[in-house]
């Protein structure tokens, strides 16, 4: 088995994919996490908002981002038009303490009838908060005391990442060939990948989409919420893409499906 689980970098509302041949016809693809209340002594609230944009419209438009704190899914949006040109969606999220957030957006279009295109976008917040200091939030460390706390959070849940991959490894019959990436890496283009990153990106949230979202299938037990369960950890083996997810319960989860990186 192999571990690429890189560092966790930062990209501010950018694209991350857009296909060359689309490029020209999505102006705006964007996620951002703003912090826009702080209530002593450390409660705060936050804007999360996608938008997905052009000049004009095109069929088959959909906007749907997901949101994890601490590693942690805690909301999903998404909205869906026959036909749109523009779509923005917004939420208030409530949180208190220190924590970082991770915000992923997908955003599709038809350009044409026989064609269906994607793009993803993130952002990233930190949220600090201490006894001895005023909460605040940043998105990259400007001076030391931010760099000590980006640290310090992304070590907590790097820690964290590499125990659920224990644990998957432990709970599953995994092939020998198998490849673990960090979701976030996978969607802000950090891990060096033997499959296209267009594939990738795009099957792996087409999985997470429709067999995890909705709602969590299980054995012997009843549907459950996906919220509470942890970001998806992406492995790619010989024939397979697989996502990995630990639910609320602590309960090791996989989905898997064929994939050819050939």
């Amino acid at each position: 088995m192999k571990y690429l689980m890189l560092g966790l970098s930062f990209m501010f509302c950018l694209p991350l994919f857009v296909s060359d041949a689309a490029a020209a016809e999505l102006e705006t693809t964007e996620t951002r996490l703003d912090v826009v209340k702080i209530s002593p002594p450390n409660a705060y609230e936050i804007s999360w908002e996608t938008t997905g944009g052009s000049g004009e419209l095109f069929s088959d438009r959909l906007e749907e981002s997901i949101l994890f704190e601490d590693g942690i899914l805690i909301d999903t949006m998404s909205r869906w038009r026959e036909e749109d040109s523009t779509i923005a969606r917004k939420k208030k999220v409530a949180g208190e303490g220190s924590s970082r957030y991770d915000a992923f957006s997908l955003h599709q279009w038809r350009p044409d009838e026989q064609s269906r295109r994607y793009a993803f976008s993130t952002d990233q917040l930190y949220m600090a908060s201490s006894a001895h200091q005023n909460t605040y939030a940043f998105h990259h460390p400007v001076n030391e005391k931010e760099a000590e706390h980006k640290k310090a959070l992304d070590h907590i849940l790097n820690e964290q990442v590499q125990h659920q991959i224990h644990m998957y490894a432990q709970a599953f019959d995994l092939p020998r060939d198998i490849t673990f990436y960090n979701w976030r890496d996978i969607f802000t283009n950090e891990a060096e990948l033997s499959c296209s990153v267009e594939k990738l990106q795009t099957s792996a949230w087409s999985m997470y989409r429709e067999a995890f979202l909705p709602r969590v299938k299980r054995k012997n037990a009843p549907d459950e919420s996906p919220e509470g369960s942890s970001m998806p950890i992406i492995a790619v083996s010989d024939e397979h893409l697989h996502l990995f997810m630990v639910l609320e319960d602590n309960t090791p989860y996989q989905l898997r499906r064929p994939l050819s990186c050939h």
